[in-house]
């Protein structure tokens, strides 16, 4: 049994997480920490196999420093952190296993690997750009799964127009336009539960991981999560 920690517990996310636990039977909650549960990292005396971070960046040192100090591995799913998270997470890295993305869907993934392949075969002579659409609720602009699909791309800062609105859950176009043709590649998903899941999935990969800093690519690489 996988002992873990969702961090966020009472959000969107964390409600997402919870609805899948009935038929993940080899995952366990054993201590959910959100401030709107009266419930943090300083005071929680579990001890879990991973923590599932579905919180806000705020909670970032806390939580890393709590992950070390009980050995527990780390599933990074919040977005917006500022640039010195990286090197947190490095340090922390040398210590426990960290798995860190800004969009755990496989399809979102994929998207990123195509939008590369079409950015080395359309060359210069298109321009590229990014539209992502996300719920009225999410703060980061442009998303992480944006900056994401930028860095992939190799072209970090390209232009990304962020649209948010409703209850939709995110949605990532990336755009080719050339002077008599575009070409459009999107990814759309339609149940946060998506997220949930490759949240659970990788948290029972990680366990398994020595410590280091791990991305989509090293999980994709070792097991078929789709």
């Amino acid at each position: 049994m996988i002992l873990a920690a969702l961090a966020g517990a009472s959000g969107r996310m964390g409600m997402a997480v919870q609805s899948l636990l009935p038929a993940t039977p080899d995952i366990s909650l054993c201590a959910r920490i959100d401030p709107a549960l009266g419930t943090s990292f300083a005071g929680c005396a579990a001890r879990p196999d991973v923590v599932i971070d579905f919180s806000t960046p705020r909670a970032l040192e806390e939580e890393l420093a709590f992950c070390v100090r009980k050995g527990a591995a780390l599933v990074l799913a919040t977005t917006g952190h500022p640039p010195q998270a990286r090197a947190m997470l490095e340090e922390a890295a040398a210590h426990i296993a960290v798995f860190h993305s800004a969009n755990l869907s496989y399809g979102a993934y994929v998207l990123g690997r195509l939008a590369a392949q079409a950015r080395r075969m359309l060359g210069d002579g298109y321009d590229a750009a990014i539209v992502e659409r996300h719920h009225r609720g999410k703060r980061d602009a442009p998303s992480g799964t944006a900056q994401q699909l930028a860095q992939a791309m190799g072209m970090s800062g390209m232009p990304t127009l962020s649209v948010r609105g409703g209850g939709l859950v995110g949605v990532h176009e990336v755009g080719f336009y050339g002077p008599m043709d575009t070409l459009t590649l999107k990814h759309d998903a339609l149940d946060r539960r998506l997220f949930a899941r490759g949240a659970l999935e990788a948290a029972r990969w990680l366990v398994a991981c020595a410590p280091g800093l791990y991305g989509m690519e090293d999980w994709l690489s070792t097991c078929d999560a789709r």
